[in-house]
C-alpha cells in the first residue's frame, strides 16, 4: 500500500535550479469558491518553473479545489504534493509532466476523489503534513494514547514513512507536537528504542545443531547394530550360550 520515495532538499535553501519546492500556499493564485473556501486558479510567476509544488492544509485559508487550468503554465512540474484538504479536483487539473503525486491523506481518501489519471508514483501520508496526519490517526489518536501499544506492523509503516521524509520535512515533523503536547521527534526515538528486534540465531548454528543430532542418531544406530552382530557371531561360535 505504501510506496517509497526519498528526496533530500536542503532546509531554507533559496530557489536554485528551479528544484526547490514551495513550503506553503504562497505559490498559488486563489479565488473564493461557493463553499467559502479557496480554489487554486493558477501558479504565481516565481513558482512556475518548480519541479515540485506543495499544496498544504491551512485552516485560515482552506484550499479544497483545484481549477482545471491551474498548472497549465508549469511546464517543468514533476511532483505535486496534494493535501488531504482537497475535495474537488478533476483529471483535467493535472498536466502531463506530473509524474508523482504525494498525497497527505490515506489511499481511501485519495480514491474517493475519483481521479482516474495514472501517475508513475502515488504515495500516501506523504510529506511532513502526511506524516503528522498519520501520527495523529494511528499513533496518538487521543491525548492519553500510549504510543508503544501499536502493533509491530504499524511501527514499521511509521518508520518507513518517517525515513522517506526529506531533511526539511523531518525537521518540521520532529519539532511538531502531537495531541499529548509531545514532540513527535522525541516520540519517534522512543518508538524505535521500544521496538528493537532481537537478532535471530545464525543459520550456521541452526544447521550445526541439526547435523549434530543426525550424527548422534547414526552413531547410536551403528553401535547397536554392531553389538547385535557380535552377539550372534559369538553365539554361532558357541562362545556364549
Amino acid at each position: 500500500m505504501l510506496k517509497s520515495l526519498l528526496l533530500l532538499p536542503t532546509l531554507f535553501m533559496p530557489l536554485i535550479n528551479n528544484q526547490v519546492s514551495s513550503n506553503g500556499n504562497e505559490a498559488f493564485n486563489l479565488a473564493i469558491n461557493e463553499r467559502g473556501n479557496y480554489t487554486i486558479t493558477g501558479v504565481k510567476e516565481g513558482y512556475k518553473n518548480n519541479k515540485e509544488i506543495k499544496i498544504y492544509y491551512d485552516e485560515d485559508q482552506l484550499i479544497d479545489e483545484i481549477d482545471d487550468n491551474a498548472f497549465v503554465t508549469c511546464t517543468n512540474l514533476e511532483t505535486l504534493v496534494l493535501s488531504y484538504s482537497i475535495t474537488h479536483v478533476t483529471n483535467d487539473a493535472f498536466i502531463d509532466s506530473i509524474e508523482t503525486i504525494k498525497y497527505t491523506g490515506s489511499e481511501e481518501e485519495y480514491l474517493a476523489l475519483g481521479i482516474d489519471k495514472e501517475f508513475e508514483n502515488i504515495y500516501y501520508y506523504a510529506s511532513d503534513e502526511g506524516f503528522i496526519n498519520f501520527w495523529n490517526e494511528y499513533i496518538r489518536p487521543t491525548k492519553d494514547s500510549n504510543i508503544c501499544n501499536i502493533t509491530t506492523q504499524t511501527f514499521y509503516v511509521t518508520k518507513d514513512l518517517y525515513t522517506e521524509l526529506s531533511i526539511s520535512e523531518r525537521i518540521i515533523v520532529d519539532e511538531s507536537t502531537d495531541l499529548a503536547d509531545e514532540k513527535i521527534g522525541d516520540s519517534m526515538k522512543a518508538l524505535i528504542e521500544h521496538f528493537k528486534i532481537s537478532p535471530q540465531p545464525s543459520n550456521r548454528s541452526t544447521t550445526w545443531n541439526q547435523k549434530g543430532a543426525i550424527s548422534f542418531i547414526i552413531v547410536i544406530a551403528v553401535i547397536g547394530m554392531t553389538s547385535i552382530c557380535v552377539f550372534y557371531l559369538m553365539k554361532t561360535k558357541q562362545i556364549i550360550e
